[in-house]
């Protein structure tokens, strides 16, 4: 077995950074440095018992399992083992009350499971991101790391018709609020034009003029909410390129109709 490594004076940062790359090799380190400290916070327990439930890499899980079991206390080892089975990281119906109680009984055990519940958001399947979106909604602690892991689910987003987790995703940041959440929206803003529609939508709401850049960024004459919320934020730099779309939508309306053989043109 590969012994620990030893943990470096700043360890509780570096654990952290480990333990929430996409690296497996950084994840395997961390993992490493973690049953060679004392660590057992709230804070590296949540991410190490993300790492064992839902990591895609079996022996990342493996790893995890094993600091989670040597870091835990009791308690919220017997919370896990009355819960978890390992075939439930495929089984979306475990949300539908099951593991909610898990969350609850973990929290109150002395785990963050916000680690947890994001490490499942970007890897599980619609329905399970869906409810996991709704308990996130009820946990008020580490806003920035819930938020991260929103952005990232959405940004895995193809071109779908159906967005109910996405729009789900954008109300709960938008809830969030402050400037953490006006930045996140900001750079959501691209190529999508649902998404874009529903994050200027949250963006207009929010009411902070730093997000005009990125909205004049995506404006066009398909884009109604991001001209209202352009509109909403009432800011200078905005009413030339509104101007300049209201042009191009008059200019629309002034292109020839055919109704049957009669070509009808607007009168100029």
């Amino acid at each position: 077995m590969r012994p620990a490594l030893p943990m470096p004076s700043d360890a509780p940062d570096n654990l952290r950074k480990f333990l929430e790359s996409d690296d497996p090799a950084m994840i395997s380190m961390g993992l490493s440095m973690a049953k060679g400290s004392a660590d057992a916070s709230r804070l590296t327990l949540g991410q190490i018992l993300g790492h064992y439930m839902f990591h895609g890499d079996k022996e990342i899980r493996s790893l995890a399992k094993t600091a989670f079991t040597k870091l835990a206390p009791s308690v919220p080892k017997v919370i896990v083992r009355k819960y978890w089975q390992a075939e439930y990281r495929t089984q979306p119906w475990v949300w539908d009350g099951w593991m909610q109680k898990m969350v609850s009984e973990v929290d109150e055990a002395g785990i963050n499971p916000v680690y947890f519940l994001t490490r499942a958001l970007v890897t599980g399947d619609e329905d399970t991101r869906g409810a996991i979106i709704g308990i996130l909604g009820k946990i008020e602690d580490e806003s920035s790391t819930v938020v991260a892991a929103l952005v990232q689910m959405i940004d895995s987003v193809n071109n779908r018709s159906h967005l109910t987790n996405e729009k789900a995703a954008i109300a709960l940041i938008e809830k969030i609020g402050g400037e953490q959440a006006v930045d996140a929206l900001a750079d959501l803003l691209g190529n999508n034009l649902k998404i874009n529609e529903v994050v200027a939508e949250s963006l207009g709401n929010l009411g902070d003029v730093r997000a005009v850049e990125s909205l004049i960024s995506v404006l066009s004459s398909d884009s109604k909410a991001v001209a209202r919320a352009l509109g909403t934020l009432g800011d200078a730099r905005a009413v030339g390129p509104l101007i300049g779309i209201l042009g191009v939508i008059f200019d629309s309306y002034k292109r020839p109709y055919y109704y049957g053989r009669k070509d009808i043109s607007v009168a100029t």
